[in-house]
């Protein structure tokens, strides 16, 4: 027996193709349940959503595949809960959705907008209200990655100031000798 439902002229043939992600981004979020995972228990789920070329764009700066997989690493380890709490198709290829994650020290709503391509992501960037998010849940990982990088900028400024002494003593050994007027 087929049973087909049409509210106010609403056909499944006219609903966006973007909306073909919606099963697989809730079995994907589904994942985030609280409970210890490793990446690989959720590999299959970001394959089946996430477009090979994907690209997340976090503060300003895109990020590659690889970088959100480990995002979800992070996510991981941290047993967040991911709730799905609203979900819009605003086209064929556009979809908006907002995710609530949490764990007992954290808590943050996401809000994205996504390009669909081929029957998956293609392209996440946060709104503006939500675009620090994941930069200041990631912070204190970033910010030790920043200062490493200064720390190695400031060695290298040292190295360079060491390599000067010699010259610069020998120039100042010349230069000292009695002032003849």
């Amino acid at each position: 027996m087929n049973i087909r439902t049409a509210v106010h002229g609403f056909d499944d043939n006219d609903t966006p193709l973007a909306s073909q992600v919606e099963g697989p981004l809730c079995t994907y979020l589904e994942q985030f349940d609280g409970t210890a995972k490793n990446l690989g228990d959720i590999r299959a789920k970001i394959d089946d959503l996430f477009s090979e070329d994907f690209i997340y764009c976090v503060d300003g700066r895109s990020i590659d595949r690889q970088t959100f997989i480990n995002m979800n690493r992070y996510l991981l380890e941290n047993r967040m809960i991911a709730t799905l709490e609203d979900i819009f198709f605003s086209d064929d290829t556009h979809i908006e959705y907002t995710v609530h994650w949490g764990n007992d020290n954290l808590s943050m709503v996401t809000h994205v907008i996504g390009v669909v391509d081929d029957g998956k992501i293609l392209k996440l960037e946060p709104c503006p209200e939500t675009s620090g998010v994941f930069a200041n849940m990631l912070g204190p990982t970033w910010r030790k990655s920043i200062a490493v990088n200064i720390d190695k900028r400031i060695l290298n400024m040292k190295t360079w100031a060491l390599m000067q002494r010699v010259p610069r003593a020998a120039w100042l050994q010349r230069s000292s000798g009695p002032i003849e007027i």
